[in-house]
């Protein structure tokens, strides 16, 4: 079995690492997706204050100043800003919360898609009407169908992530390009997320220019996590259509760490502790930024400092009971490294836990679906090994072959073996010296000593 690694997340292994970085967006994001979703929308314009009557464009679904009654005084047409009004001559008029509710519900299922907007706004915040996010979905698509772009960005977030009903992603991109092509900052921020992450996801590969233009539109504009995906993914690994830019990605995620961003924070802090290339290596501060991402949340930082604490580095000392403390924390987040470490660790009993198999098999199988390079590298192990599931060799060559293409070296390894020993597939000793090869070429100790082998020697000399 693979042991636990090492701090291994290193520039080398791109698409192992790009797949991760994309898998702990998204699992950080829909972690905080309220928190991080209000954020961004109380960020993007002035609120409106006047939200009853006033003309919605400047009030976002994170803003809940809307929630005060009082009385307001219709002055020929200027918004006092004092809270709920009615326009009717120059008369004090006082409405409550429900009053005005049952108003614009009124007005918006007679069509008018402001009413419908700021109606999503009051059942997304659960302002004087009780929070349901089903109904807030569905005045957000009701104003979004009549092109109104914070609508449209909005709706396109809870579709994508399926609050208040199911998921859809291809509606999700339909609306969140709409509201990014009206200017919508929110919208373009998603927008680029949400088609990243789902490229990377299908394999599609698809050209991602216009994508990564509305993402650095809404960074510049200040959006957090349109600047931590740049830095994170798209500059540090490229995208289709789009260069690796190393200076590009760290200006992005400095301007996105000034905003407390998580994801940002552990990317940097990991820039820092392995001294990438663009900055001078130092361990301390880059496990400080890693600290403060696991400290908010973020769980790729969590699985990072739990590696930390299983073995000793990044000036933490070791602490098994910490460790795997974080690794767990950050697992039931979803994140697939985690799981594919603390797979590791139920099916050796490490780091003082007891072995369990079954959850074992549950974690790393799940890691596995998600990408995860060492997730699938594992389960082709366990696959292959046939001691905790029964042998199954297909399936055990599918995973191993997708890991070991995305770099990662006990894939190699294993690919190498299958070759070697003719197992599920026909004897071929050079495909399998290519495949140790390449796990030698990136260090890996096995694949090193493998290729010392005579006969594997022998066939490297005919590559």
């Amino acid at each position: 079995m693979p042991q636990v690694a090492h701090a291994d997340w290193n520039q080398n292994n791109d698409e192992a690492n790009r797949q991760r970085a994309m898998n702990d967006m998204r699992a950080t994001q829909a972690a905080n997706d309220r928190r991080s979703n209000d954020a961004a929308m109380a960020r993007q314009r002035d609120v409106d204050r006047s939200s009853a009557s006033g003309p919605s464009s400047g009030s976002r679904a994170g803003d809940s100043s809307s929630s005060s009654g009082g009385s307001a005084v219709y002055n020929g047409g200027g918004s006092t800003n004092s809270g709920p009004q009615s326009v009717v001559a120059t008369y004090y008029v006082t409405e409550t919360n429900e009053q005005v509710v049952a108003r614009l519900i009124k007005q918006a299922e007679q069509g008018d898609r402001d009413s419908q907007y700021k109606v999503g706004i009051f059942y997304y915040n659960g302002v004087g009407i009780g929070r349901d996010d089903a109904r807030a979905r569905h005045w957000f698509g009701e104003a979004a169908r009549q092109g109104h772009a914070i609508s449209a960005g909005q709706y396109g977030y809870m579709l994508h992530y399926g609050k208040g009903g199911p998921v859809d992603d291809a509606q999700a991109l339909v609306f969140t390009r709409q509201a990014a092509l009206q200017g919508d900052v929110f919208g373009q921020s998603m927008y680029a997320l949400f088609a990243l992450m789902i490229d990377y996801q299908t394999g599609a590969r698809q050209d991602m220019t216009e994508a990564v233009g509305f993402a650095v539109k809404a960074a510049d504009a200040g959006d957090a996590t349109a600047q931590a995906l740049l830095g994170t993914t798209v500059y540090f690994f490229g995208a289709t259509g789009v260069s690796p830019d190393n200076p590009k990605a760290l200006k992005y995620l400095e301007m996105a760490v000034a905003q407390d961003n998580a994801m940002a924070m552990q990317q940097l802090g990991k820039w820092y502790y392995f001294g990438w290339d663009g900055v001078t290596r130092d361990e301390i501060r880059g496990a400080q930024l890693i600290e403060q991402a696991a400290a908010l949340g973020d769980a790729s930082a969590m699985t990072q400092l739990g590696k930390f604490y299983l073995t000793g580095i990044g000036g933490v000392g070791q602490d098994d009971a910490k460790g795997v403390d974080l690794i767990k924390r950050a697992a039931e987040l979803n994140d697939a490294e985690a799981m594919a470490t603390l797979a590791l660790i139920y099916l050796n009993g490490m780091a003082g836990q007891q072995k369990n198999e079954a959850e074992a098999l549950r974690l790393v199988k799940a890691s596995a679906e998600y990408g995860d390079s060492a997730g699938m590298s594992l389960y082709a192990a366990v696959l292959y090994d046939g001691l905790v599931t029964p042998k199954d060799m297909p399936k055990a060559i599918a995973y191993a072959g997708r890991a070991a293409e995305a770099g990662d070296g006990d894939a190699q390894v294993l690919m190498g073996k299958i070759y070697y020993f003719g197992d599920g597939v026909e004897k071929d000793i050079v495909q399998a010296t290519r495949w140790f090869k390449r796990a030698a070429d990136q260090g890996h100790a096995e694949g090193v000593a493998i290729m010392q082998e005579p006969d594997i020697a022998a066939a490297a000399r005919t590559l």
